[in-house]
């Protein structure tokens, strides 16, 4: 059994949490991702040279944060029904045997279907943004002062910042500290605040050189 706190776990026993320090266990197969990474990414290369893998890539990260958004949902939704319907094996195989990796087959390609489904109807919402960011004009809330370089510059300094004091804010704040929103209400205006002024920044940056 582990102690779940905050998104992270406790060793029992200890003080430790399990990614900090991040043990072997976790730094061997990230260092050896990113070797094979490294080993493949000439070959990558030429591949993306061809028209096919190519206008995969971009059909793919047009919905990417869809799928970034959504794909806990499709893994509660296809949990909830699966469990409720009991079509689930209940005991499930032990999870250091090829029954359970036999199981998990099935499993994921229903996720994967799940997840289809929903990018196929939020994945629009997703586009027709990308599309409509390609002819968008200055919004009327951009300054226009930031239509010059140093302006600009400062302006996504400081957006960049505020957002990582609220990101840290969120990360450090404790159950009491919670806001309305379920938040800590400081760092979330200070991320919000800083996301505004980096959109700002785009923008106008876009205008300049559109």
């Amino acid at each position: 059994m582990v102690d779940v706190e905050e998104g992270d776990f406790f060793i029992p026993g200890t003080t430790l949490r399990n990614l900090s320090p991040p043990p072997l266990a976790l730094l061997a197969p990230a260092t050896a991702q990113l070797g094979l990474v490294l080993l493949l990414r000439d070959a990558g290369n030429r591949g993306m040279r061809h028209l096919g893998p190519w206008m995969a890539v971009i059909a793919v990260n047009s919905v990417i944060l869809t799928v970034l958004l959504w794909h806990m949902s499709a893994f509660v939704l296809v949990a909830a029904a699966a469990y409720a319907s009991g079509l689930v094996p209940l005991p499930q195989p032990p999870t250091d045997t090829g029954a359970w990796l036999l199981w998990k087959l099935p499993w994921l390609a229903v996720l994967l279907i799940a997840l289809g489904a929903l990018v196929a109807v939020f994945g629009r919402v997703e586009r027709r943004g990308m599309r409509r960011g390609e002819v968008a004009s200055r919004p009327w809330w951009t300054p226009r002062a930031l239509g010059r370089s140093r302006p600009r510059a400062t302006a996504t300094t400081a957006g960049y910042a505020a957002c990582v004091l609220g990101l840290l804010g969120v990360a450090v704040a404790g159950p009491a500290d919670r806001g309305p929103f379920g938040l800590p209400t400081t760092a979330l205006a200070c991320f919000l605040a800083g996301a505004a002024l980096l959109r700002a920044a785009r923008a106008a940056g876009h205008r300049r050189t559109g």
